[in-house]
C-alpha cells in the first residue's frame, strides 16, 4: 500500500508540475511500467501516458490503442470510457500543453495529401483534428482520377480546412475515358478547387505509355493556363521529358505551379523556378541519406518554397513505415528549418504564405 501511495503521490506531482525531482524529468518504460502495475488511477495513468507519448512521438494515437487493448484483455482494470475521455480531451489539448515544454506556434500548410484514399476511412475526421491541433491550418486534398477528383470536391465541402485539386495521375491516364476528362473540367468550377492535378510523367511503373501520358499532361497545362489555376506535377523518372513539356507550355504564356514532392537535383530545381513552378519537399527529405536532397532545399528562394505530406504515403524519418498523415508534416517542416538555417516558425510561416498566394486563398 505504501509503495502504491508513494506512486500515485508522486507521480500526480510531476503531472502537475509540483514534483520535488529534476524538472521536466522523463521517466523509464520500466518506470512507466511499474506505476501502471501497481495500481495508479487509469486517468492519472492515461494522462501521463497522453503526454509522454506526444512529447516523444509527435502523437498520441499509439498509446492510446495500446492501452485498450490492455483493458480489454483483462491486464489494465478500468473502464474504457473514461479512458476514451482522458484521451479526446488531451488529443485536443497535447499539442498546445506547456506542462513539459514550452511548443513553438506553428502555422504550416499540407500542398499535398490524399485524403480521400481508403487508408483514411476509418478515422478521417480524426487524421484532420490532429493536423489542426498540429498547427496545419490548410490541407491540399489532391485527386488522381475523376471519381478521386470528386471524392477531394467532396471533402473539401466537409472541412473548411481542406481545400481541393482535380486532375487524372499519369499512371491512370490509361484507364481514363472522354467522361473522365470532363468531369475534371466540370470540377474546376467549384469554388473549394484551387489547383490543377495531379499530372505529369511516370517513367517508373511503366503502366501507361508515355505518349497517352503526354497527352493527358499537355491537356492539364492548356487548361490550367486558361483558367489562370496552379498545376501539379508529378514527376518520377522524367524529369528532362517534364522540364521539355513546361518549356513548351510557357512559350503559350504565364505557367505557375507545384514541383511534387521533388526529389532531383540543383540544376533541375532552378531550370524549374525559371519556368514559374514552386518546389515542394515531402518526407523523402528528412531520411537519413537525403544529404543531396538537403543541400538542394536549402537553396529554394523563401518564396518559392512548399512542403508536404503526400500522405498516406511518405511518412518522414522518424515514422517511416507507418502510415503518413498530414500532422507528420511537423517532421519535414523541422528537418527543412535546420537545412537552411532558420527557425521552424519562420519557415512555416512562409511556406504557408507562399501555399496561400499560390492558390489565390491570401483572403
Amino acid at each position: 500500500q505504501h509503495r502504491v501511495l508513494c506512486y500515485r503521490s508522486d507521480w500526480t506531482e510531476r503531472l502537475s508540475g509540483n514534483s520535488c525531482r529534476t524538472p521536466n524529468t522523463v521517466p523509464t518504460l520500466a518506470e512507466r511500467a511499474q506505476y501502471l502495475v501497481v495500481g495508479a488511477s487509469c486517468r492519472i495513468a492515461s494522462q501521463y501516458l497522453c503526454l509522454f507519448c506526444h512529447r516523444k512521438y509527435g502523437e498520441i494515437e499509439p498509446v492510446r490503442s495500446n492501452l485498450m487493448a490492455m483493458i480489454r484483455s483483462g491486464f489494465f482494470r478500468c473502464e474504457p470510457f473514461a479512458i476514451e475521455t482522458v484521451f479526446l480531451t488531451w488529443a485536443k489539448q497535447a499539442p498546445r500543453a506547456q506542462t513539459m515544454d514550452e511548443k513553438p506556434h506553428l502555422r504550416l500548410f499540407d500542398t499535398h495529401a490524399h485524403l480521400d484514399m481508403p487508408k483514411f476511412d476509418e478515422d478521417r475526421s480524426a487524421v484532420i483534428q490532429r493536423a489542426e491541433a498540429a498547427g496545419v491550418e490548410s490541407i491540399l486534398t489532391v485527386g488522381i482520377s475523376a471519381t478521386s477528383s470528386r471524392a477531394a470536391v467532396e471533402l473539401a465541402e466537409q472541412y473548411t480546412s481542406v481545400y481541393a485539386a482535380v486532375g487524372i495521375h499519369p499512371v491512370d491516364c490509361a484507364d481514363a475515358t472522354a467522361a473522365d476528362w470532363e468531369t475534371i473540367v466540370a470540377l474546376l468550377d467549384h469554388p473549394r478547387v484551387v489547383a490543377l492535378g495531379e499530372t505529369g510523367l511516370d517513367n517508373y511503373w511503366k503502366r501507361t505509355p508515355l505518349a497517352v501520358q503526354q497527352e493527358f499532361f499537355r491537356r492539364h497545362l492548356r487548361l490550367a493556363q486558361e483558367r489562370d489555376l496552379p498545376v501539379i506535377i508529378h514527376q518520377r523518372e522524367s524529369q528532362q521529358e517534364i522540364l521539355a513539356m513546361l518549356r513548351e507550355a510557357r512559350q503559350r504564356g504565364p505557367l505557375r505551379g507545384i514541383m511534387h514532392s521533388f526529389t532531383a537535383s540543383r540544376d533541375d530545381a532552378a531550370q524549374c523556378l525559371d519556368l514559374g513552378m514552386h518546389i515542394s519537399f515531402a518526407g523523402m527529405v528528412t531520411f537519413k541519406r537525403s544529404d543531396e536532397l538537403r543541400a538542394v532545399a536549402s537553396t529554394i528562394p523563401a518564396d518559392r518554397l512548399l512542403i508536404e505530406t503526400d500522405s498516406p504515403f511518405l511518412s518522414p524519418h522518424p515514422l517511416r513505415g507507418r502510415r503518413n498523415e498530414p500532422a507528420h508534416i511537423v517532421h519535414t517542416a523541422q528537418c527543412l528549418a535546420e537545412a537552411r538555417g532558420e527557425p521552424i516558425e519562420q519557415l512555416g510561416e512562409q511556406t504557408t504564405l507562399n501555399a496561400r498566394q499560390l492558390l489565390g486563398l491570401e483572403n
